[in-house]
């Protein structure tokens, strides 16, 4: 009887790899088995780089998977097709899909155009979402190789991404920095404290001292419906975004050409969700 090979992680470093996995793939939406392929692909790559043959890391990975999975149960195929599902609203704009449609055959879109204009969308997203998964299950097998180092700021022990990294965190190593940012004055309690952020302003030095300094901003009244608010800046001159959606001019739909008020913000060109899906179909010819 042919012997199974030996498990290339065992003890502590097998449940380390297993937590720190299971964090990777808690980051779903639809499913606890949404980043599994990524998952297996980014360890099985980091195994063969090491030199194990490509069976023996994908057996290893899939086996860590596996275990990280325990306890969910796997959906149908059917379940699994996004899809495949009926509806009584189009996957892509919302609208209502026509009841005798839906009795003919199982749909899941109100037209051929909503169907090709989300899945152009949902494929761009899962392909940059599974890459990313991917890297990340990748690098955590180096991690796990460099063992633990000692912060050169603050003294805290932690494990690197490569052997380039010195500090534990972006905080350490902004202050390990020569030129690092100057220490201002709270603009409430007047501590001295470090800006964490050379593009920001920097006002507070805690989130109690921000709370009451934004208690003391000014009040106005709102440019469209006179209602008295609290500016949240000095540029602010309405009171919510439905205020900021009626004081804004109509303008020309950038594909039908209908006149629409903006429902928030100034850079909606498309009056609705069926108009930017075939957009984006146009675009994609």
């Amino acid at each position: 009887m042919e012997k199974s090979a030996r498990p290339i992680f065992g003890g502590d470093k097998r449940k380390h790899i297993v937590s720190q996995v299971m964090e990777i793939m808690a980051d779903w939406r639809l499913s606890p088995f949404e980043h599994e392929g990524a998952c297996r692909t980014g360890l099985r790559s980091a195994l063969c780089l090491e030199g194990h043959s490509w069976q023996r890391a994908d057996d290893e990975a899939a086996s860590i998977i596996e275990t990280c999975l325990k306890g969910h149960r796997r959906p149908t195929w059917l379940q699994g097709q996004p899809e495949g599902a009926d509806r009584e609203n189009c996957l892509g704009c919302g609208k209502l899909i026509d009841t005798s449609e839906r009795q003919l055959r199982r749909v899941s879109y109100c037209s051929d155009l909503c169907r090709i204009a989300t899945k152009i969308r949902c494929d761009e997203a899962d392909l940059y979402t599974g890459a990313k998964v991917t890297m990340r299950a990748f690098y955590l097998r180096g991690k796990e190789q460099r063992g633990r180092r000692e912060c050169g700021t603050c003294g805290e022990w932690f494990r690197p991404s490569s052997d380039e990294v010195k500090y534990c965190s972006q905080r350490c190593a902004q202050h390990a920095r020569p030129d690092r940012i100057a220490e201002k004055l709270c603009a409430v309690c007047c501590t001295p404290f470090r800006p964490s952020d050379r593009l920001k302003a920097g006002k507070y030095c805690s989130k109690s001292c921000a709370d009451k300094g934004k208690a003391k901003r000014p009040e106005r009244r709102c440019d469209h419906c006179s209602k008295v608010y609290r500016q949240r800046h000095s540029n602010h001159l309405y009171c919510s975004r439905e205020c900021i959606s009626a004081a804004l001019p109509a303008r020309q739909c950038a594909h039908c050409g209908t006149l629409f008020r903006p429902s928030s913000g100034t850079r909606a060109i498309y009056c609705t969700v069926s108009c930017r899906n075939a957009a984006n179909y146009l675009k994609a010819k």
